[in-house]
């Protein structure tokens, strides 16, 4: 429980606390909405990039997520027909360390609306959706079964087992005469003898 600060605190705020103390109400910036956010399925590095470059560079309602036609994601801040901001997925990692620039060609990249909306609803599942990274969002059923604790995705373990078959070279016995070799192959095996 936070301390009591001493100074009043602002309207909206009080009013986002009274009408929806799970999710902050919707008239607020969605990027806004998750920094003001403790739930766990949101990522503390996507969060800690926002509090570092909203400050140094546009305000949150400004912020989009483009995509690549080649489905890279990047965050960030159109101006002036380039996208100021960085790689979603190096955000996700390296958090406020991300490098930050300004990306030529990005406004032929299409713009994903429905990103933020996604995002608050299942947290990182919206940059993941193979599930494949961030193994706290598990919740264990039993041995073979388990729940994504933001989005539902269930998952039961299978074991498969694979046969591979390969085709190599291996040495019965050695030759030393190679008569019976065709006249072709012992001409062609006498010229690489010295």
């Amino acid at each position: 429980m936070k301390k009591d600060s001493g100074k009043p605190e602002r309207a909206a705020t009080a009013r986002r606390k009274a009408d929806s103390p799970a999710m902050p109400c919707s008239d607020v910036a969605p990027a806004a909405q998750l920094l003001e956010s403790d739930d766990e399925k949101y990522s503390p590095n996507l969060k800690a990039w926002l509090r570092k470059n909203a400050r140094r560079l546009w305000p949150l309602d400004k912020l989009i997520v483009m995509q690549t036609p080649d489905g890279a994601k990047y965050i960030g801040w159109m101006d002036d027909g380039f996208l100021i901001g960085s790689n979603l997925g190096t955000v996700l990692c390296k958090g406020k360390h991300a490098e930050t620039g300004a990306y030529v060609g990005s406004h032929k990249w299409s713009e994903l609306k429905n990103f933020w909306t996604q995002y608050l609803k299942i947290g990182v599942c919206a940059t993941d959706e193979r599930h494949s990274w961030y193994e706290k969002r598990w919740q264990q059923v039993n041995k073979k079964h388990r729940v994504c604790r933001y989005c539902g995705l269930a998952q039961n373990l299978v074991k498969k087992s694979h046969v591979v078959k390969t085709e190599t070279w291996e040495t019965t016995k050695r030759v030393t005469a190679h008569r019976n070799v065709p006249d072709q192959g012992r001409r062609a095996i006498d010229s690489k003898q010295p």
